[in-house]
């Protein structure tokens, strides 16, 4: 594996991803099948410490684009995310969307995108309004794993091996600096 520097280096960041070239997410109102909302965002970005220090090897994001597990869950409509971390027991009434898609974009990229179908429940609602008021919302993604090593400036290298994705939820904070559009 690379040095940490190269990893981060601006080289490996796609154009549309380098600052003012990329929207996060954007939002589509729908009415159909008590889905009312369409977000679709960035949720990884391999190669790039992330807010939190993670960098993440182009092996997760394979690794969740190819679990069985994972699309199976999609194509039964069964990933389900939330505005917050996960609130003690899974109700419709704390359920804000269903993951629909995850892909990456554009190819061979490292970029993970998802869309995400805002439901019509009590949070689902609220997600909306918050993003009709001007609010910013953007796909977070939920895993575990293991650290394989802390690189320069603390930068902690995820293990691909021990990676869990466990779901993408919703944030007002987005994981990577350079992936907000200003």
């Amino acid at each position: 594996m690379g040095s940490l520097r190269s990893l981060a280096h601006k080289d490996r960041v796609p154009e549309q991803t380098k600052p003012n070239t990329i929207q996060l997410s954007t939002f589509k109102d729908k009415n159909e099948d008590h889905i009312i909302g369409t977000l679709t965002g960035t949720f990884l970005v391999c190669g790039v410490p992330s807010k939190n220090k993670h960098v993440y090897p182009a092996k997760v994001l394979e690794n969740i684009l190819n679990d069985p597990q994972i699309l199976d869950k999609i194509a039964d409509q069964t990933l389900l995310g939330w505005i917050t971390t996960r609130p003690q027991g899974t109700t419709t009434s704390n359920v804000t969307h269903i993951v629909a898609k995850i892909y990456e974009q554009p190819a061979n990229s490292g970029i993970g995108m998802c869309c995400l179908n805002i439901l019509d429940t009590p949070l689902g609602r609220n997600v909306k309004a918050l993003i009709h008021s001007g609010m910013s919302l953007y796909p977070c993604l939920q895993s575990s794993g293991s650290i394989l090593r802390t690189g320069m400036g603390g930068n902690q290298i995820v293990d691909p091996n021990s990676f869990t994705f466990h779901r993408i939820d919703l944030s007002t904070s987005a994981g990577w600096d350079h992936t907000i559009k200003k």
